[in-house]
Formats: structure tokens, C-alpha cells, sequence
């Protein structure tokens, strides 16, 4: 693993930061931030040609603002909250990449407070809203958009509810189809703690799950290897005999301190699902 900066061409964006950045195809979109004014443009990074560009949009695009969301939705952009120090925000905007053209649906249900500075994670087509804070107001409370009707819910939860907080991050295990009936999923703790590993299949935790795992510091200043986890399941029918091929809902789900966290599954295609946890971070 190793960092390098690729030479770039095209209409820069300014520098800036609390922006978002959402990866649609090979196409990065970067909307908004702070560069010593807040910001409402929309510029695209091409990946295939290593070209930026300005966007040009159609519709109704989002107010100017920071520390808001971005989550992808199939083609679809979801940009929630954020601000301008002088107004926070609890709305949302939907970009569609397909057809360059913003749009301001009409929600229902209880919205969360203004906010900014939040996490926003994608699941099953809905948006899970956690934390953040404004003028003042620091939260520690979990809202679900629904991206199909477009409607807030408050869900019910159990466990120990993490202390309100703002500017953290969530961990999301990265997936990639191969394009040959294998699956990649990673994801690499940076923190040292206790990480909890939930493996489902066709919505049914496997045996043996939740893994636990508990990531200790290393020796050096640089990256360490916690070390390297393997587990193979076997798929069944419903008559409990041994499946001979793939395309089951694999699922890994992970959580624990760290800030990015990724791990590699396959689906091996002859009934068995292979996943590797690769434990790397610095301490």
C-alpha cells in the first residue's frame, strides 16, 4: 500500500475543506465545503481520464454549506444538513448523476435537528443519520431516511447508545464485484480495541457469529499488522444439504473504535463463502 499523487488536468475546484466527496461509477463528485467563504459548486473528477471538471446542473441545487453528507444511492447523490455558521440545516437535496439535475423532494415524518458535522451511512436504500451538532448543540441520536418514500424514522434501538459527538466517522466495509462471481469487502481497523465481526447469509447471521476481535498496538511508528483472520462457511439448502454454487446475500458487518475499518469476502461459487480480516493500523 503505498501513497502517490497522480497528475491531474482540467477545471480545479478551489481548495477547501468540510466538503463532501461521493464516488458514482468512476466519476468523483465533490460538492461544497469552505475556502474561507462557504460554497455551494459541484465539481466532477474523472477517474478514467484523471480530468476535473465544472458541473453543469439543472434543477434546484442545495444553499450554500459545510460539514453537510453526501450518500450514493445507485445513481443517486443524497446531500443532507450542514451549514453556514450563521444557519444549519436538517433539509435534503438529491442529485441525479444520470441526468445532471438537482432536486429538493418533499419529505415526511419527524426530520432531525439542524445539524452538521454528522455521519450518514447507506443500508438497504436507506440513510442512517448519527450524531453531529449546531450552534452549540452537540447530539448522540440515530434518524433513518428511507430513499424509496423519501420519509424520516426514529428506530428503536438497544446496547449502550455512543456519547453525543461531532465530526466522526462511521465503518463502512467497502465492497467490490469482481465481475466474476467473487465479492471483495475490506476494511482496516486504525484503532486498538474490541471489534465484533457480523457475518449474514440471505439475512441470517452464520454460525459462530458475531466474531470477536480484539486489536492490540504494535511496536513501530509506522503501520502495524495486527494480524490476519480467515473463516470459511459452508452455504445449505433448505433441506440442509450442501450448496454446489453461489449467489447467496453474503454480508460482514463490522464494528469497533476505528475510523475505517475493511475486510475481504468471496463468494468462492461452488457453495462456500470465504471472508479475511486484515487488521492494520498505527500505535
Amino acid at each position: 500500500m503505498t501513497w502517490s499523487r497522480p497528475s491531474a488536468s482540467g477545471v480545479f475546484p478551489s481548495p477547501r475543506c468540510v466538503h463532501t466527496a461521493a464516488l458514482v461509477g468512476a466519476k468523483l463528485f465533490l460538492f461544497g465545503g469552505y475556502d474561507g467563504t462557504f460554497l455551494g459548486d459541484l465539481y466532477i473528477f474523472h477517474i478514467d481520464s484523471m480530468t476535473w471538471s465544472r458541473a453543469v446542473t439543472t434543477g434546484t441545487s442545495p444553499t450554500l454549506r459545510a460539514g453537510h453528507s453526501a450518500s450514493v444511492v445507485g445513481t443517486l447523490i443524497f446531500i443532507f444538513a450542514g451549514g453556514d455558521d450563521a444557519h444549519y440545516l436538517n433539509d435534503i437535496f438529491v442529485f441525479d448523476t444520470s441526468r445532471m439535475e438537482w432536486s429538493c423532494p418533499e419529505v415526511t415524518g419527524n426530520s432531525p435537528a439542524t445539524r452538521s458535522r454528522h455521519s450518514a451511512t447507506v443500508y438497504n436504500n436507506e440513510i442512517y443519520i448519527f450524531g453531529g451538532g449546531d450552534q452549540g448543540r452537540v447530539y448522540n441520536d440515530l434518524h433513518v431516511f428511507d430513499t424509496l418514500t423519501n420519509s424520516w424514522r426514529k428506530p428503536v434501538t438497544s446496547g449502550a447508545i455512543p456519547s453525543a459527538r461531532l465530526g466522526h466517522s462511521d465503518v463502512t466495509p467497502q465492497i467490490i464485484d469482481n465481475g466474476d462471481g467473487t465479492y471483495n469487502v475490506t476494511w482496516a481497523p486504525e484503532d486498538v480495541g474490541d471489534y465484533e465481526v457480523e457475518v449474514t447469509l440471505r439475512g441470517e447471521p452464520i454460525k459462530d457469529s458475531p466474531h470477536h476481535v480484539e486489536v492490540k498496538p504494535g511496536t513501530d511508528a509506522g503501520l502495524s499488522g495486527f494480524g490476519s483472520f480467515t473463516f470459511t462457511l459452508q452455504a445449505r439448502s433448505k433441506n440442509g444439504e450442501n450448496k454446489t454454487f453461489g449467489g447467496d446475500r453474503f454480508e460482514v458487518e463490522i464494528s469497533g473504535p476505528a475510523e475505517n475499518i475493511q475486510v475481504q469476502a468471496n463468494d468462492n461459487q461452488n457453495g462456500t463463502y470465504t471472508a479475511a480480516e486484515q487488521l492494520v493500523g498505527t500505535g
